[in-house]
């Protein structure tokens, strides 16, 4: 864990006898397990201690060790002293009577009489010697505790242990860290550093359900390998984890969950500005037959069901006329506590809440909403053409890429390398047929092509001059003309009947259909035994002859 000097608070702790603890309001889980922390802790090192809240501990809180010890009396140390020096008198009786507003205190002397300078006032005593405030910020947010005992805080010793990054350091003592995850783990330490033997299964209890809450059960961002570490050693120290999980997460009053329906039926969303907000007024609070403090930790609810928000709000109607505004942000770029304190709150960067007063709930609102927006719609703009700017950035090498065609599409149709190539691949083409695939023989003609036009690669579609080369180079190969049977004089009666008639053979046709048969048979008498040694005899008609011709 991360070293505090914890010597300054620990010599202040040593030197009180009565001491006053405080915790932050409305109160919640690590303001209230600190304070009652300190009320266990501190009472074993022989200690008068008082804790007082102007508010009232939530119904989800009452579970914690010695709760109800948690005075509510916000009317601190405002006795008025009278002192009667009766070391020559003596008193045996002492009584006092109100009439016409008056007070009149009776005091019977045992022997003798007391007289005027007898008397004396002490207005400056009292009760307490030491202040110790616990997870806050800033004094106004001890509510009417700070308010109605001014001259308390202004008179004794204060020390301020907190983990805000917006304490303002008002302590005559400040032990303040923000890097902690919440106050039970600091006071883990200064436990540690004081007395570690302090710490039973109550107090660690105490210190982990601070922990716990503030690190929304270690799934908000400051959950830190610290915040793990400290909430190991407190369960093994006797921390009851079960307890604070089941009473805090997964017990709910029934007009708890009424309110917790209103709230979430009141959600409203600005999808321009990445903000989603809720309200729950007097008017739910009665309608729904709940408090204040039931409203709990439904903002978080509302975090983890608005993804796409940079910004979460809850607006609450207090009773007292003013308006609590709980704020979660969702990126570092927004800083929540840095938007309550224009509203005189404070806290964290990503969780944070103010109080505003002298203005009607509405208004209120509204006039958080707008700030809000404000800044969005500032900042959003300004992210958008930083966006815009790296895109540009790439657009050139996305715009000189087709440049690669160019050549293809200057070239001539047809390509005259591809015209050269077409006449060694018919002399050769009768080869190939007796070759295995792929063809050897037709592997020296793609290259010349490939050397010739590397740029026919990249074009999406094959130039039109390609199609009539290939044609002729493939149907040869294909279907070779077959050996003829007969051996005739004739050179072109000797490749005929590899082919079927072709069109032009018609005017040939008619020519012969002219003849008569006398011709037919002078043309017979040509062949030799030899030559007709297949076809011999009546086999050779007319009609066949013409069809050989």
């Amino acid at each position: 864990m991360a070293s505090i000097d914890f010597s300054p608070a620990i010599t202040a702790i040593e030197q009180a006898k009565n001491i006053l603890v405080l915790p932050s309001s409305p109160p919640d889980g690590d303001s209230l397990g600190s304070a009652l922390a300190f009320y266990l802790a501190l009472q074993k090192k022989g200690k008068n201690v008082t804790v007082v809240c102007a508010d009232p501990v939530p119904d989800a809180y009452k579970f914690l060790p010695d709760s109800q010890s948690i005075e509510a009396d916000y009317n601190l140390d405002h006795d008025f002293i009278v002192k009667v020096d009766v070391s020559q008198t003596g008193f045996k009786n002492l009584q006092y009577e109100v009439k016409d507003n008056k007070v009149n205190i009776i005091i019977t002397p045992e022997h003798g009489e007391i007289k005027p300078e007898h008397l004396s006032i002490d207005q400056e005593s009292s009760k307490f010697d030491l202040i110790i405030t616990v997870d806050t910020a800033e004094l106004k947010q001890l509510g009417k505790v700070y308010e109605s005992n001014l001259d308390l805080f202004e008179k004794l010793t204060v020390l301020n242990i907190d983990h805000h990054p917006s304490n303002a350091q008002f302590g005559q003592i400040n032990i303040v860290n923000p890097d902690k995850a919440s106050t039970t783990l600091m006071l883990t330490e200064l436990f540690q550093t004081y007395d570690m033997s302090l710490i039973d299964s109550d107090i660690a209890t105490l210190l982990l359900a601070g922990l716990i809450t503030d690190t929304g059960s270690f799934q908000n961002s400051n959950t830190t390998p610290e915040a793990f570490d400290a909430a190991a050693l407190l369960i093994g120290l006797g921390a009851r984890q079960q307890e604070i999980i089941r009473h805090i997460y997964k017990t709910k009053e029934l007009h708890t969950l009424r309110l917790w329906g209103r709230v979430l039926s009141n959600i409203q969303t600005d999808y321009d500005h990445k903000m989603v907000w809720s309200t729950v007024s007097q008017a739910d609070f009665k309608d729904t037959n709940s408090k204040e403090s039931d409203i709990g930790d439904i903002i978080d609810e509302l975090l983890s069901n608005a993804p796409e928000a940079e910004v979460v709000m809850l607006f609450k109607e207090l009773s007292d006329g003013a308006t609590h505004v709980s704020m979660r942000t969702t990126t570092d770029e927004v800083n929540a506590s840095k938007i309550a304190q224009i509203f005189g709150g404070g806290g964290h960067r990503r969780a944070a809440g103010a109080n505003i007063l002298d203005q009607e709930f509405t208004q209120a609102v509204q006039m958080v909403l707008d700030y809000v927006k404000n800044e969005q719609a500032e900042r959003l703009q300004a992210v958008a053409p930083a966006k815009a700017f790296a895109l540009a950035e790439t657009a050139p090498a996305v715009e000189a890429m087709p440049v690669a065609v160019a050549p293809a599409e200057a070239m001539p149709e047809p390509m005259p390398a591809v015209e050269t190539v077409v006449e060694p691949v018919a002399e050769t083409a009768p080869a190939v047929e007796a070759m295995p695939e792929p063809m050897p023989a037709v592997e020296p003609v793609v290259e010349p092509v490939a050397e010739t036009a590397p740029a026919v690669e990249a074009m999406p579609e094959p130039m039109p001059a390609v199609e009539p080369v290939v044609e002729p180079v493939v149907e040869p190969v294909v279907e070779p003309m077959p050996t003829v049977a007969y051996d005739l004089s004739v050179p072109a009666v000797v490749s005929a009947p590899a082919a079927e008639p072709e069109a032009t053979d018609t005017a040939e046709i008619d020519q012969y259909l002219t003849k008569d048969e006398d011709n037919f048979m002078e043309d017979m008498n040509k062949f030799t035994p030899d030559q007709t040694t297949q076809t011999q005899g009546p086999d050779i008609d007319f009609s066949d002859y013409l069809r050989r011709h």
